[in-house]
């Protein structure tokens, strides 16, 4: 039961920010759908993280309908925008929807290297979900900095910002008061889809913000190059240990660098 919340969990900002990016992206016609899916999970994620951004500092509870209804409203907002600009259906999901086949005359050594640094990027992958989604948040920079602000915000409902309490805005479960609140709001939003703080699936949108990242690094390359180079390329971005080593936790640094 707690997976198919956790599938919700990523799946409703997938959808809100794939819309994003669709009206972002339709006149551009390099961009093809996998481009709006790999844009759109980070700028789902951003609109949940504003939405309750916005929910604490009206003081309104942390709640899955209060959250589940302030995508609605970006939801809604984005559809407008597509129904004043008379932007077609079909341009919501690219001009492109299939990979383009290499090149031709390519020998099969060729084709045999493409093939293993594809195994290699998906077992790369692979790994990275592994952790994120069987190992919980274990790093104390994580705790420190984002994990227990978000539990505390989780269990408070809110952002808590009685300024009498001693608790404000997280105070002592927040080492730094002015750090942003992206990981720790997904973290809280996560927790709620479940019904309580996961200590692993509450960072378990890490590891697709590294597959994103793959994603659209493959195909900015492959539109200026070609499609080896681009798998040559993401192949050494996703070796990268300190890359892999974010996208099994709960770190901020992940989503800044994507």
């Amino acid at each position: 039961m707690n997976e198919l919340r956790l599938i919700f969990a990523l799946l409703l900002p997938t959808i809100v920010g794939f819309l994003f990016a669709s009206w972002l992206l339709k006149n551009d016609e390099e961009m093809t759908v996998f481009d709006r899916i790999f844009f759109g999970y980070g700028l789902g994620l951003g609109f949940v993280s504003y939405g309750m951004f916005v929910l604490g500092i009206f003081e309104i509870k942390y709640t899955l309908l209060n959250v589940i209804f302030s995508q609605i409203l970006f939801i809604v907002g984005i559809v407008a925008l597509f129904v004043y600009s008379r932007t077609p259906f079909a341009k919501i999901f690219g001009y492109k929807t299939k990979l383009e086949t290499p090149a031709k005359g390519m020998n099969k050594w060729q084709y045999l290297g493409m093939g293993i640094l594809l195994l290699l990027i998906l077992w790369k992958a692979s790994f990275v979900l592994y952790e994120g989604l069987a190992r919980p948040i274990y790093s104390w920079d994580t705790w420190a900095n984002w994990s227990a602000g978000a539990k505390f915000f989780f269990y408070e409902r809110g952002l808590n910002l009685d300024l009498d309490s001693e608790f404000f805005f997280g105070k002592w479960y927040r080492a730094f008061l002015g750090h942003p609140l992206l990981s720790p709001l997904i973290q809280v939003w996560t927790s709620l889809c479940i019904g309580e703080f996961h200590e692993i699936y509450a960072k378990a949108w890490a590891p697709f913000y590294f597959i994103s990242l793959l994603g659209i690094f493959f195909f900015a390359v492959k539109r200026e190059t070609s499609s080896g180079t681009a798998l040559i390329a993401t192949f050494l971005l996703s070796s990268a240990p300190f890359l892999t080593y974010h996208a099994t936790d709960a770190y901020s640094d992940l989503p800044m660098g994507y």
